[in-house]
């Protein structure tokens, strides 16, 4: 058969071409998602069909030249053994709806042309593959590098924050030590922290506080965290501190361990107990001035009492006995009688007016000040006290005008008494929020120990006594002294309302 009969069956197979291709285009969008349009995969398998019609009925015939069949196929993505098989079944059914007379060329050229194509085909399916293997290998290597780098910045992120972190912080399980940070390698003494993994948490514990932690860390699986406690702790030195620590329970390396966080609490709790300790001495010097008043009262006003008492039982025997012969010394025994009563009068004005300061219920605060300023300066000579005072303070509430008036009668005395100062200034002003007091002096000075507890601890409770009340009022006491320099006290006390302003009562002399 000649080429005629060739050009016939290209002839056959061009008028099968919309079916064929119609049908084709239908199996081949299941065989692979594309993102190409139906359209757009009919279009171009028309030209395929064409181009494969034109190659199997040449002559001569070239199997070589099926090959772009094969590689637009795969180029189109459609590079699945089903695309091929498609592809092939298609074909054959197109051949064999050509007549029988044109059919048996056609058929012989057939198995030449299916491997050749299917030659085609796989070879650019395995290039793809090969180079779709690769892309995705060197983009998941490139995530992997990625997420390796962000996981390594992120730990390193953890380690820094859990190493400078303000608590100790340790992880334990079955009670020994698994990861330990820095700051609690240096609140234990062990240095580096990483010397603490594999020791045992008990061998820090104090030993009395071992039984109330071992209590509390057995509730931890009932509610999954501790309350805030407070233990001793050991140091490898030896030496003791406090410590507030929370424990909650955590997964770590697929067991349940326990993260504690430990705070040093042994400043704030020194300052407790020295607290503690200045108040029990504060009070025990309270009840020695109470004691103090009645020992005065006792050998003082009692005793004179008593001897106005003898006095005048023996004035009156002597009357009984003989009236007209002490007749005539009546009138010096009265007077020694009254003068006794004017000195009895005298001690309980002055043990009066150390409880009860003259004139502040009555005249207010000012008026008070310049009585309390004019009784010392009339007992010692020196020194020089200078007042500038804010007429407002007049109506100040009751509880500060107290407050403010033993403050500057406790800083008056330890100037006169104990700094030998030359002179005093005193200021007080008022505003809307705010009253403040300052006591200034030219006095020796002193040192200030850091908390002003530690004066209690000497025996020494003015100053001390000036703090509580003012913290009472909810204000504050600031100190500046040094040796050789005199003493300023300031007090300032916040006020709920500005006090109003009245007349001003006229100032004492002195």
């Amino acid at each position: 058969m000649g080429t005629a009969a060739l050009r016939e069956a290209h002839k056959q197979l061009l008028e099968r071409r919309e079916s064929v291709v119609e049908a084709w285009t239908e199996s081949l969008q299941y065989t692979r998602f594309t993102g190409l349009t139906p359209s757009q995969i009919r279009e171009t398998l028309d030209e395929l069909y064409v181009l494969f019609c034109e190659a199997i009925c040449a002559d001569p015939f070239d199997p070589a030249a099926l090959d772009p069949v094969g590689s637009r196929l795969v180029e189109l993505g459609f590079n699945r053994p089903e695309s091929l098989s498609c592809t092939l079944s298609h074909l054959m059914t197109a051949l064999v709806h050509v007549s029988p007379e044109v059919r048996p060329p056609l058929v012989a050229r057939f198995p030449e042309a299916v491997a050749r194509l299917a030659l085609t085909f796989n070879t650019h399916a395995d290039r793809l593959i090969i180079k779709e293997h690769e892309e995705v290998s060197q983009a998941v290597f490139q995530s992997f590098r990625r997420l390796e780098r962000a996981l390594r910045e992120s730990e390193d992120r953890y380690h820094q924050v859990v190493r400078w972190l303000p608590d100790g912080l340790a992880i334990h399980v079955e009670g020994q030590i698994v990861f330990a940070n820095q700051k609690l390698g240096e609140m234990l003494g062990v240095l580096p922290a990483d010397d603490l993994i594999g020791q045992s948490i008990w061998a820090f514990i104090h030993p009395d506080d071992v039984e109330s932690v071992r209590e509390e860390l057995n509730r931890i699986h009932v509610r999954g965290y501790t309350v805030p406690i407070e233990v001793r702790v050991v140091r490898s030195s030896g030496e003791v501190i406090y410590v507030e620590g929370i424990s909650t329970l955590i997964p770590y390396m697929d067991k349940e361990a326990v993260l504690s966080l430990a705070r040093d609490v042994s400043d704030r709790k020194r300052a407790e107990l020295e607290l503690e300790e200045a108040r029990r001495r504060l009070s025990m010097a309270r009840e020695a001035e109470r004691l103090r008043l009645a020992q005065e009262l006792h050998d003082g006003v009692v005793q004179l009492l008593l001897g106005l008492s003898f006095q005048m039982a023996r004035l009156r025997r002597q009357l009984q006995r003989d009236p007209e012969r002490h007749a005539a010394t009546l009138a010096d025994d009265v007077k020694e009688l009254r003068q006794g009563v004017l000195e009895v009068v005298k001690q309980l004005r002055g043990l009066v007016a150390e409880l009860r300061p003259a004139g502040l219920e009555e005249l207010g605060l000012i008026a008070a000040i310049e009585n309390f300023v004019t009784q010392v300066q009339e007992e010692v000579q020196s020194p020089s006290i200078r007042l500038r005072l804010d007429e407002r303070a007049a109506t100040l509430p009751r509880e500060v005008a107290i407050c403010l008036f033993r403050v500057l009668q406790e800083a008056v005395r330890n100037a006169v008494k104990h700094a030998d100062a030359r002179r005093i200034d005193i200021i007080l002003s008022v505003n809307a929020s705010t009253v403040k007091l300052s006591i200034s002096d030219d006095g020796r000075g002193f040192t200030l120990p850091e908390r002003l507890s530690n004066l209690a601890l000497d025996n020494h409770f003015g100053l001390l006594g000036i703090e509580e009340r003012v913290t009472s009022l909810n204000g504050t006491c600031d100190i500046e002294t040094r040796p050789g320099r005199g003493t300023r006290i300031l007090v300032t006390i916040p006020l709920e309302k500005e006090p109003a302003h009245v007349p001003t009562y006229p100032r004492s002399p002195g």
